[in-house]
């Protein structure tokens, strides 16, 4: 009896470790809501604050930026990434903005945008870019966290306008998928205990029939 249950346990713990090796080896996708209402916001002039509805015409400075922590994204890595998202832009006629998206820090792509000199038009983007790997850290929020960040690379001339964010974005991260993406290991351990258990017990049945 000893003998098949300790067999029974070594056979759950290699499935167990092999099935989260395995899992962690898996590309998958993660899509996370950026930027939010909550979004902290940075503008030169008056300092820190949140996104809110964002929109109308905000920010004007380079260094401008928009930018949120996520935590259990269930991924190790990220390699390439979608951003979708809108802007409002105030700016005159022929001026011209830039900014980078970054993930924890690392610039990942840019993009930018010509004012029309239309008041209050809305400019909608759909950005796909590829990096080398950036890894995921744990933060407040919790493992496999990532932050993203938008930020101007260009001044708007004084005088020519301003522009803004709207909140109700994604971010769709690629990568590697965690180990802490490994669904319900406590199940998994019970279901694993209980084939390992009943290969044993028959194995010996069929021993014992043949002696």
């Amino acid at each position: 009896m000893k003998r098949t249950f300790f067999a029974a346990l070594g056979c759950v713990a290699l499935m167990v470790m092999t099935a989260a090796q395995s899992q962690a080896g898996v590309m998958a996708t993660s899509v996370i809501g950026f930027p939010t209402e909550n979004s902290t916001t940075r503008d030169a002039i008056s300092g820190f604050g949140t996104l809110g509805s964002g929109g109308g015409g905000q920010h004007y400075n380079i260094g401008d930026y928009v930018e949120e922590t996520f935590g259990n994204t269930g991924l190790a890595n990220t390699d390439s990434s979608r951003w979708q998202f809108s802007m409002s832009d105030v700016t005159e006629l022929g001026t011209v903005n830039t900014f980078d998206a970054r993930i924890n820090g690392v610039t990942v792509g840019s993009y930018s945008f010509i004012g029309d000199g239309n008041p209050g038009s809305t400019r909608s983007f759909d950005l796909n870019f590829a990096y080398a790997p950036i890894s995921s850290y744990t933060s407040v929020l919790g493992p496999d966290s990532f932050f993203f960040t938008l930020i101007a690379t260009s001044a708007v001339p004084i005088g020519d306008g301003s522009w803004n964010w709207f909140p109700g974005g994604t971010v769709t991260l690629s990568g590697m998928q965690s180990a802490n993406a490994v669904p319900e290991p406590a199940s998994l351990a019970i279901f694993a205990f209980g084939a390992c258990a009943f290969g044993v017990t028959t194995y010996r049945r069929r021993r014992k029939m043949t002696v």
